[in-house]
């Protein structure tokens, strides 16, 4: 059985729990994936995620 992991208070079942609540939010995580491979411009990052508006990158960003 998998030992739970608890950080200021907080247990998480699994590091990737641990990871999302760090990262946190929908679009970051989308974010992060599309930035793995190098630096991008607002706008290269705004024509590849279609789905996100640009008041949500901005937010996330």
């Amino acid at each position: 059985m998998a030992k739970n992991i608890e950080i200021n208070g907080k247990t998480y079942p699994c590091t990737v729990s641990l990871a999302m609540d760090l990262i946190g939010g929908k679009w970051k995580s989308v974010i992060l994936f599309h930035l793995k491979n190098g630096e991008k411009r607002y706008t290269e990052l705004r024509k590849e995620i279609t789905t996100i508006t640009e008041m949500t990158l901005s937010l996330q960003l």
